[in-house]
């Protein structure tokens, strides 16, 4: 495979020669009548007219990390690959394999191949790729010749950086089979007998406490070694002996003692904080952990379930949980771990952010199968009832669900909700209600169907007031849709404006119409900036900056943005506009910003202009006196770079606000109880989502009611933060009060068990937004009841009202009863 590396979002024109100010180079981006060529060049040059390529490490092959298909890049077959360099020029090609994965054996494209490091000495440390379906003999081959080892003669351990050394010693096997993930350490013994690298690395053990540190140099005699082999072969029958080499996955700090059982951080191996902040609320399960502590899972693990993990997930599971409870480290790293999740849903392999619900509901369901007592799974079929008898509807149901399903995990987190389903037809009315199990409860957030905009208009004359408005409309809302709206609200055409959003002082982007309302960043503000409405085509409209030259570094200048930035109204004529155009054109604009003492001095010695991808950087310098013809396009970014800060004077206009500024919004609190309130509540199916009908024989929008049957005694609340709407996702950071303890239940459960009453003793926390958010959580240690902050590998103490933010993601509850 190909890869072509682009920006998908519109850089359809690009070139890969670096420094081109030819006429090809200069437009890169919005321009679909042509690609020019094909860029796979690691850089972020700005070319002429500012614009930033992506990039990819051609002299190596390899991608920048945490791209995405589709997003940052693009995958194409070989003879597409030919087909488009030979239309467009450019590359290089960077090829890829198509493998097959994990225990499903999923087939995909190698984008990012397997990163190893042979770990020769403390200090000699090779790095190199191979394909996760390299096989261990040709990684034998390659580790003997880096080593000067003979190959018949090798012995390979590694090390996935939890600080154990395992022996590979399947040579059939492939990568991905025997556990090598990225980063992970390689160590070539010519010694059959060696179980760890024979260096000055501290040897740690099981124990509570630390072994003596031996020292040794390079030069260390055959005696000495002799003498280290048999210390470890005398001691590794009865105790394993590690070395804790410094990698991206084992933090600086040692083992030691006097540290609270389960008081334990996680290190983050990669964008693994969603993983990190799921496992130390499972963690904090009391009655899981004390399972998996007291060693009960061993008699239970199913290797023979199909749907299972052959017991992989449950060892694994326990093998972290015995680390983070025996109370001798500060932090562990769950890397042995993560490559058990990673052969199993290879969506979970890799360094990419996931969603933490999405890893509990994985990690549950894989516990259960590989704990699961059904040896052979009876066919059961599912039945409908008439809503009439539900008491001995939903035993019946539960007890065909254990005919299947019997593990620690139904005993502890399965309850029943019971599902009501009507036909709307009134000849008709036929009800159906099936009791199903659940797991957690996945709670809509009660957010407001409207948005408010607050919109200021910029007239072209800077003597007339700035005037704010205030408009109510829908979410989803096009924009396109708003400026309609707006020209009402104002009665000004709408051509005569241009909607632009604003932030510490960048127009960071014109609104355009397809554009929803629901894409508007929350820390900037939008403006309608006033514009000449001509019919003439030769004129586009350009964003301008202002800025002054601030830091400076050995090899990069930065600049300082501020003032007020505008639209400015160009009489642009393709292949006929010049600089000294382009300079003619801005003069009186960038006059009626200088002092008095600036307007008496050569404009040269007052200000330049350059066209920015971003205001900090420096761009590309609009040279006065050039005569080459320039070529640019709508929204081109300029700064106007003043020689002195000096000079500007910032016009100080009048600022009111029209009578729709007085529309107010409501604050009403949003409350757990309002979740569960909407969860419960009836609605209609939609169209897509339609019920087969049994007496009608046809699909009908039937109304669906849900009810919780009873509860487990470890209740997961999920609140439903992400939304996808109109092909794009937001994130509800709503504050929903949730109470800690005495969270009761009873108004909402039709037949409980026990009394339905709660306390609280995790949380799972998401800050930030879709792109570059955090996962992190708080726990309550079941043994000591104290409160912890597990924010990664750091740990530290809490009270439980910190949990109750506008991040809080994942509840987990304990039934307590009366």
């Amino acid at each position: 495979y190909g890869l072509n590396v682009t920006s998908i979002n519109s850089i359809n024109s690009i070139n890969s020669s670096k420094n081109s100010n030819s006429d090809n180079s200069i437009n890169s981006i919005n321009r679909i009548n042509r690609i020019n060529s094909i860029n796979s060049i690691n850089s972020m040059e700005e070319h002429f007219l500012g614009f930033a390529f992506f990039y990819a490490n051609s002299i190596a092959g390899e991608l920048l990390p945490e791209k995405l298909n589709g997003d940052d890049y693009v995958l194409v077959s070989k003879d597409s690959w030919k087909l488009l360099k030979d239309w467009y020029g450019g590359g290089p090609a960077i090829e890829r394999k198509m493998i097959i994965v994990g225990e499903a054996f999923r087939t995909t494209v190698e984008v990012y191949p397997l990163k190893l490091i042979i770990y020769k000495r403390k200090f000699d440390k090779v790095m190199f790729t191979m394909s996760r379906n390299d096989s261990v003999s040709d990684l034998k081959k390659f580790v003997a010749m880096k080593c000067s080892i003979p190959p018949h003669k090798i012995n390979i351990l590694l090390n996935r950086g939890s600080g154990d050394w395992i022996k590979v010693s399947d040579d059939t096997l492939n990568l991905d089979e025997a556990g090598f993930i990225d980063d992970t350490l390689i160590y070539g013994a010519g010694d059959p007998d060696l179980t760890a690298p024979m260096d000055n690395y501290s040897i740690l053990t099981d124990s509570d406490s630390v072994a003596s540190e031996e020292k040794s140099d390079s030069s260390s005699s055959s005696e000495e070694y002799q003498a280290r082999k048999k210390y470890y072969q005398t001691n590794s029958t009865s105790k394993k002996h590690t070395t804790k080499p410094q990698s991206r996955y084992q933090p600086s700090s040692r083992t030691r003692a006097n540290i609270e059982r389960g008081v334990c951080g996680l290190s983050n191996l990669g964008n693994t904080c969603f993983m990190n902040s799921a496992l130390q609320c499972l963690s904090n399960s009391g009655p899981l952990t004390e399972y998996f502590l007291a060693g009960k899972h061993k008699d239970e693990i199913n290797k023979e379930n199909p749907l299972g993990m052959g017991g992989k997930m449950a060892i694994g599971y326990s093998n972290l949980l015995k680390k983070m409870w025996k109370g001798n480290t500060s932090s562990v790293a769950p890397s042995d771990f993560k490559w058990v999740v990673g052969r199993f849903a290879p969506q979970f392999s890799g360094y990419r952010q996931h969603d933490s619900q999405e890893l509990l509901a994985f990690l549950l369901d894989g516990l259960h199968e590989d704990l699961n007592l059904v040896l052979n799974k009876p066919y059961v079929e599912k039945i409908d009832s008439d809503g009439t008898d539900d008491a001995s509807a939903a035993s019946d149901a539960w007890d065909r669900h254990l005919l299947r399903n019997r593990s620690i995990i139904v005993d502890l987190f399965q309850g029943q909700l019971r599902s009501r389903l009507q036909c709307p037809i009134e000849t008709c009315k036929k009800v159906s209600v099936t009791f199903d199990p659940y797991m957690y409860l996945s709670l809509p957030v009660p957010v407001s169907t409207h948005k408010f905009l607050d919109i200021s208009v910029v007239p072209m004359n800077v003597e007339k007031p700035v005037c704010s408005y205030r408009m109510k409309v829908l979410k989803g809302t096009r924009m396109g849709e708003v400026r309609e709206l707006f020209s009402e609200l104002t009665g000004e055409n709408e051509e005569n404006f241009v909607l632009a959003e604003v932030s510490r002082g960048y127009i960071t982007r014109i609104m355009t119409e397809r554009l929803s309302i629901d894409q508007i960043r929350n820390n900037s503000s939008l403006y309608a900036y006033e514009v000449t409405n001509t019919d003439e085509e030769d004129t586009i409209h350009v964003r301008v900056l202002n800025r002054v030259e601030g830091r400076k570094t050995k090899y990069s200048t930065f600049y300082s943005v501020f003032g007020t930035p505008f639209i400015k109204i160009i009489p642009y004529i393709k292949n006929e506009f010049t600089s000294v155009d382009l300079y003619a054109s801005f003069e009186e604009t960038i006059r009626n910003l200088m002092t008095e003492e600036a307007r008496n001095l050569d404009p040269e010695d007052v200000y330049d202009l350059y066209v920015v991808s971003m205001g900090t950087s420096k761009g590309k310098l609009v040279e006065r006196s050039d005569e080459k013809n320039l070529r640019f396009i709508q929204s081109q970014t300029f700064a106007v770079t003043w020689k002195d800060k000096e000079y500007y004077q910032d016009i100080e206009r009048e600022e009111i606000e029209h009578e729709s500024m007085s529309l107010t919004k409501s604050k009403k609190e949003v409350t757990l109880d309002d979740c569960l309130g909407l969860y419960v509540s009836e609605e209609i199916l939609g169209k897509n989502d339609e019920w087969y009908c049994p007496e009608c024989k046809t699909h009908r929008q039937a109304a669906k009611k849900i009810d919780l049957w009873n509860t487990p005694e470890i209740l997961v609340i999920h609140f439903k933060r992400f939304q996808a709407t109109r092909g794009y996702r937001t994130k509800i950071n709503t504050n929903i009060d949730f109470p800690i303890t005495g969270l009761d239940l009873s108004k909402y459960v039709r037949h409980p068990t026990k009394t339905p009453i709660y306390d609280l003793f995790a949380v799972s926390n998401h800050s930030g937004g879709l792109g570059g958010g955090h996962y992190t959580a708080y726990g309550m240690n079941f043994m000591n009841k104290k409160w912890y902050s597990f924010n990664d590998s750091y740990v530290s103490n809490s009270v439980p009202q910190n949990s109750q933010t506008g991040g809080a993601y994942l509840l987990f509850y304990r039934l307590v009863g009366e």
